[in-house]
């Protein structure tokens, strides 16, 4: 049995926030996750309203650093095949 790949999106803006970046992120992760097991890192308090997607709002506005290390240390524990920035 073939594993599917597993893909890490760092998306600060994603819904239920509203605009084109949003929507695009949106319905690309939508899409992929027939095929491949999608996880998105987002900020505190945005997460998928449908619950349909696997969100981790780890991010905190204005806290490049923070979020810098806290995404290294998401991406050791979730182990991605690719990472979408």
């Amino acid at each position: 049995m073939e594993t599917k790949m597993k893909i890490v999106f760092i998306a600060p803006e994603f819904p239920p926030q509203i605009g084109g970046m949003q929507t695009v992120v949106y319905e690309t992760v939508k899409n992929l996750s027939r095929d491949a097991d999608i996880i998105i890192y987002t900020l505190k308090g945005n997460a998928d309203p449908l619950k349909l997607l696997k969100t981790k709002d780890i991010m905190l506005p204005d806290r490049f650093i923070y979020n810098f290390f806290k995404i290294i240390n998401e991406i050791k524990i979730d182990k991605p095949d690719l990472i979408h920035v």
